[in-house]
């Protein structure tokens, strides 16, 4: 048996200290083979003065101590050290962990792993130990989700389909969890995950934005980005970053844009027309933005409502309707669904399937309204 001790990078230049067992030894409380305890100490990746260095010192010193215990423990299939460390783990910290490195390696929205975690730690208000994380404990955690305000906006209650994906990374994380090793059983498996509700998908008709093309707007840069959206299914946050350097010439005379999509960080080309072309302006410097002043804020969202209310729409819409009258209006024109799909940067089929039955029920409305009488 050899057991050697090993870092692991965390955030702020530290690393984590933690003992490799090899070969893998049977964890005494879950019987699952093992190769890792965590010491729950840290050295500087790279210190910076003589404190960080002794501490650095030290630390390893005492890890040594640790090691050649567990060696001596380990020979003598002592394996009493991981039992006890086991009903007594902190498991918040691991939770933490998961956040960070998800943040760090994952594609699209970074965010959502660190928030969960900060409900969690919100929901706990104290020690969280492993012993405590019963099936019991994620379905009252799940009821938290259901019934919490947003950290945002305090006032205002966290919408179900966001519930829907925290308690899903929760559930992951108390997987991951047991995988490890820190947990006895993966306690949250039998807890049913919330269920997701339909939302309504508000988009204009090509009748509507053509009266939006007519009406003033008070930020002439924001109906630009907004009708430019309408024509090329852009994402809000994709519009505000879009560079010159991303638009490009192709063989067949006409101009495309290639660029990175900020929420899933796949490369996407699509095709622009000579319309989106000319709400684009004068061609600048390659790293200028495309559209200029671009900052999403409460002010700009009411400009846009009082725009649309001088269209005569009476209706809410947000910037991001304008990408889901793109799908609906292409839809409505005859555009098949895989070409929209593309258009739009989708991974699954499912997802753009919303819009055609958006469009459906529209059509069904509308054979409706004919009655003989």
């Amino acid at each position: 048996m050899r057991i050697t001790i090993r870092e692991k990078r965390i955030k702020d230049n530290r690393r984590s200290l933690y003992l490799d067992f090899y070969p893998a030894i049977l964890h005494p409380v879950t019987g699952r083979p093992t190769r890792r305890e965590f010491l729950n100490m840290y050295i500087h990746g790279k210190p910076k003065n003589d404190l960080e260095k002794q501490h650095n010192r030290e630390t390893y010193q005492l890890a040594e101590l640790i090691r050649s215990e567990r060696q001596i423990s380990v020979q003598a299939d002592n394996y009493g050290f991981l039992k006890k460390k086991f009903l007594n783990q902190d498991i918040l910290p691991y939770f933490k962990e998961l956040a960070d490195t998800h943040k760090r390696e994952a594609k699209g929205d970074k965010n959502n792993w660190l928030s969960v975690y900060n409900y969690l730690y919100q929901f706990t208000n104290k020690c969280f130990m492993a012993k405590s994380l019963t099936q019991d404990f994620c379905a009252q955690f799940k009821k938290h989700l259901q019934e919490q305000k947003t950290f945002v906006r305090l006032k205002v209650k966290l919408a179900n389909n966001t519930a829907v994906g925290y308690f899903n990374i929760f559930k992951r994380m108390v997987k991951l969890a047991y995988e490890s090793g820190l947990i006895e059983s993966d306690v949250a498996k039998d807890v049913s995950s919330i269920k997701k509700l339909s939302t309504k998908r508000e988009y204009l008709t090509l009748d509507e934005v053509i009266r939006l093309v007519k009406a003033p707007c008070d930020l002439p840069t924001v109906k630009n980005a907004a009708l430019f959206s309408t024509l090329t299914g852009l994402r809000y946050s994709d519009v505000a970053k879009l560079t010159w350097q991303e638009v490009y010439l192709d063989d067949d005379g006409g101009y495309s844009i290639r660029f990175i999509q900020k929420k899933t960080l796949g490369v996407q080309s699509v095709p622009i027309s000579d319309d989106a072309l000319k709400l684009m302006g004068d061609r600048r410097k390659p790293a200028d933005r495309v559209f200029e002043d671009m900052f999403y804020s409460a002010w700009q969202n009411q400009k846009i409502q009082e725009w649309v209310h001088r269209a005569g729409i009476e209706r809410k819409i947000t910037f991001h309707s304008f990408r889901h009258s793109y799908a609906t209006i292409q839809l409505s024109l005859g555009t098949d669904i895989m070409t929209i799909k593309e258009m739009l940067g989708h991974r699954s089929i499912q997802t753009t399937m919303i819009y055609a039955k958006v469009v459906n029920a529209s059509k069904r409305d509308a054979a409706n309204k004919m009655k003989l009488g």
